[in-house]
């Protein structure tokens, strides 16, 4: 039995998605938008979660976490951008509406710059999110407005192992290419994740302490083909 043709994933370029701010300070913020979403009223339930914000904020691996969400680094209350009253909604629960809209714009703008002008066109581009949505996405909009002939696909409704199926569907796709003569097909990944879009300042129980301390915003281009350019992991296997 022929074996298929190994696929390596490379050219890795991880992309700043904003400030990058310590985990005490994004505490310290948390707390007072609880403190403040419930008016300073603080029952059993949520002293338990500031003293939680305290031991996430003295401990753990975690030390800084990055956001594209600029709201995390001010403490003028009317100068918030997301986490402000809008169509008749508490200012700490931000419409979908409002989330999303940061979402485009965020996204659109860090495809941009993963894909810069004059760069060849990939042969598939792969955009992977699962917090958020945007119909067209922002690779369909790059790809549209560049005029490539790539061929688009989207992944979504994974979490945090979106990345592995992308990575393995991209392996299959250029050894795809390969057994019909076209050995140099490349396929470029777009991963982008805003998970701090869907903080919740409001929320007091203890599991979505641990998510308000835990999830943090990122993302990242690389390509897949048979033949790579500098360093390389080599794609064994998936499953």
């Amino acid at each position: 039995m022929r074996r298929a043709p190994v696929a390596y994933l490379h050219d890795f370029r991880p992309l700043s998605v904003g400030p990058v701010r310590a985990q005490e300070d994004i505490a310290a913020w948390l707390k007072d938008g609880l403190v403040r979403a419930r008016g300073g009223r603080l029952a059993s339930q949520e002293k338990r979660a500031l003293a939680l914000y305290d031991r996430f904020a003295r401990g753990g691996a975690v030390e800084s976490r990055a956001s594209a969400v600029a709201d995390y680094g001010r403490r003028d209350w009317k100068a918030m951008a997301l986490f402000r009253s809008a169509d008749g909604e508490a200012w700490h629960r931000p419409t979908l509406q409002s989330r999303m809209a940061l979402y485009e714009k965020t996204v659109l703008r860090l495809a941009a710059r993963a894909f810069p002008d004059g760069e060849r066109a990939p042969d598939y581009a792969i955009q992977v999110s699962c917090t958020g949505y945007a119909s067209p996405h922002a690779i369909q909009r790059l790809a549209a407005r560049r005029a490539w002939s790539a061929r688009v696909l989207h992944v979504g409704h994974m979490g945090c192992y979106a990345s592995v199926p992308a990575a393995a569907m991209a392996a299959k796709l250029v050894r795809g290419e390969a057994a019909t003569g076209r050995p140099g097909a490349r396929a470029a990944l777009f991963l982008a994740e805003l998970c701090s879009l869907h903080l919740k300042p409001g929320a007091g129980a203890d599991e979505q302490v641990v998510v308000n301390s835990l999830f943090a915003d990122g993302a990242i281009r690389f390509d897949a083909s048979l033949s790579p350019r500098g360093p390389a992991l080599a794609l064994l296997d998936s499953a």
